[in-house]
């Protein structure tokens, strides 16, 4: 049975606090906001969704992962986390900084210890030998890619053979990268492509570039914008959003999560526009450690939810 679910068009705000087992999904294609009942959650560890608008579930007495698509309520069993126990640090401190799928049926989890796959009906995960840092990692047009220090990996998983991490494309950039001054983000830009947003520092000014990665040539190719869209980037995941769905964002720009130190204060969201011009649009959101104050504006949701 394929678990593939195409392309991620919802995803879960990030409202604060939140009705038990109840969420609102916003639709990023068309704008529409939903009420959605989720009793699935009861009795599980919740984990952000994937690119493919799945969310990760992880029941609190069996260790069993699930994964819940959010608008059909089916639920996708897989083996217990408990088979990677000695990956893992205490069951208690699991994070989880990615998941996706890397075919139609071939569930990744990822985080800086461990990279594992599995599908519907395996016994245990399957260890993928990780020999660098994989940060971020995300699904991509139904595989799993991740960035190292100099190239873009896919998980291949081929019937009767170990996963294993193969390069897809080599991390040639304008700016050297380091994950001290910055990080790269991939994004799926949602008309096909896979970008990646490099986000360094020269001096004291903060610098982004954007590359659309050509799989086919196995290369980052430099590009000018991102296509009057506007991109949400945080350690983990990114997202790009048309301004058409959403007039109140400005296309061309880069708005960096809450978890991101680009921001001259906590208390503001900032959203670089033209990617390198260093201008500034500000919200009036002040602490994402506090209850949201409403109206709370689209920028504010996408920055904390990547």
């Amino acid at each position: 049975m394929s678990i593939l679910v195409g392309r991620m068009k919802w995803l879960i705000l990030p409202e604060k606090p939140r009705i038990r087992y109840h969420c609102r999904l916003l639709n990023l294609s068309t704008g529409e906001c939903i009420l959605a009942h989720l009793p699935e959650f009861r009795g599980h560890r919740v984990f952000s969704p994937s690119t493919e608008g799945l969310v990760l579930l992880l029941h609190e007495s069996t260790h069993v992962a699930r994964l819940l698509n959010p608008l059909t309520h089916q639920l996708t069993d897989l083996p217990p986390v408990t088979t990677l126990l000695d990956l893992l640090l205490p069951l208690c401190d699991l994070s989880v900084d990615g998941f996706g799928l890397a075919d139609d049926r071939t569930v990744v989890i990822h985080n800086t210890v461990f990279l594992a796959v599995a599908k519907p009906g395996d016994k245990c995960w399957t260890a993928v030998n990780l020999t660098d840092c994989l940060r971020p990692s995300m699904s991509f047009a139904g595989r799993f890619y991740g960035v190292t220090s100099d190239a873009i990996m896919v998980v291949v998983s081929r019937e009767s053979q170990t996963p294993q991490l193969v390069e897809a494309a080599d991390l040639t950039l304008q700016h050297r990268f380091s994950r001290m001054l910055g990080g790269a983000h991939l994004v799926d830009n949602n008309i096909g492509e896979l970008l990646l947003v490099h986000r360094t520092l020269s001096g004291n000014k903060r610098l982004y570039q954007a590359y659309r990665v050509d799989l086919d040539g196995r290369k980052t190719v430099p590009v000018r914008g991102l296509g009057g869209r506007a991109v949400f980037i945080g350690h983990d995941c990114s997202l790009s959003v048309s301004p058409a769905t959403f007039p109140s964002i400005v296309g061309d720009a880069v708005y960096p999560g809450f978890d991101c130190g680009d921001r001259t204060g906590l208390e503001h969201i900032e959203a670089y526009h033209q990617l390198a011009d260093g201008t500034i649009e500000h919200s009036c959101y002040e602490d994402p450690g506090k209850e949201w104050e409403h109206p709370v504006s689209i920028a504010d949701y996408l920055s904390s939810w990547v």
